[in-house]
């Protein structure tokens, strides 16, 4: 379960999120994993959009742009 869809983000650009808060759901062959803010901020730009194929598992938050 490394990778899969991104099935959505539960947050949208110039939300205030906080360590442990859930931004995103990735959709794996065997479950629906969430993912999880590591640091504090503000969330930015999103580059993957909902549906997109073969998303790392906790990696998503790369593919955000930085903490405001």
């Amino acid at each position: 379960m490394t990778e899969g869809k991104l099935a959505r983000w539960l947050k949208k650009p110039g939300d205030a999120i906080a360590p442990g808060d859930v931004i995103a759901e990735i959709e794996t062959d065997k479950a629906m994993m969430e993912v999880e803010a590591v640091d504090e901020g503000t969330l930015g730009e999103i580059k993957v959009p909902e549906g997109t194929e073969g998303v790392a598992v906790n990696a998503v938050h790369r593919d955000v742009d930085r903490w405001r």
